[in-house]
């Protein structure tokens, strides 16, 4: 349904990352990060970022956010959980 580029701009949209903090976290242009994001609000029908968020979580293709940091380790981006 989603790309995985699109999936990973939705996952650390919803962790509370800006375009430009999803942007240097994968490692491309901010203007491909909102491209990622509209693309996946217009396959998911969303109406907005936001509303697309919802509905990728409620369709199980990302997780709730939690208080995260991002880590990128050959090119994959993963969401772990602080501690604490």
């Amino acid at each position: 349904m989603l790309s995985r580029r699109e999936t990973q701009c939705l996952g650390l949209l919803a962790a509370g990352f800006s375009n430009r903090g999803i942007a240097e976290t994968l490692v491309i242009a901010e203007p491909t990060v909102a491209m990622h994001l509209k693309n996946a609000r217009k396959r998911l029908g969303a109406r907005t970022r936001e509303h697309a968020v919802a509905i990728a979580i409620s369709c199980g293709l990302i997780k709730p956010a939690a208080p995260v940091t991002a880590n990128a380790d050959d090119g994959v981006v993963a969401l772990v959980p602080l501690a604490g």
